[in-house]
């Protein structure tokens, strides 16, 4: 499987020098990123890739030391606050996951007894 950088560096570098005139846009840079994510999704690669997981801030360090400084401070915040807010949604989800486990009813009597449930109060036993 080869880089995923290399086989899509003409996108990266069409794009690098657009990035780069954006100074001090960000809303500019984030246009001509989602444009180029689009390119990138949309190319049919020769060789089998795998893309990055999270491919817009892949790309934001792919370009990151063309960027000048200040964009550079820019850029580097977003994408801790996106890794950040990827590793704490993993550990929600696996928080989550684990509160359905433990609270996944295992047969009808653990399901809270309603009206809509007729068949389930003849099966539960009475007291």
């Amino acid at each position: 499987m080869s880089d995923w950088k290399q086989a899509y560096s003409e996108i990266l570098s069409s794009y690098a020098g657009m990035c780069k005139e954006a100074r001090g846009n960000l809303e500019l840079r984030n246009e001509i990123l989602a444009e180029v994510e689009g390119k990138i999704l949309q190319h049919e690669p020769l060789h089998s890739v795998e893309l990055p997981h999270n491919l817009r801030v892949a790309i934001r360090m792919e370009w990151l030391s063309q960027l000048d400084p200040e964009d550079q401070d820019d850029e580097i915040a977003i994408i801790q606050w996106v890794l950040a807010l990827a590793f704490t949604g993993k550990n929600n989800i696996s928080k989550t996951q684990g509160l359905v486990q433990r609270h996944r009813p295992t047969d009808g009597t653990d399901f809270p007894q309603t009206q809509y449930r007729p068949l389930q109060t003849l099966q539960t036993p009475k007291t």
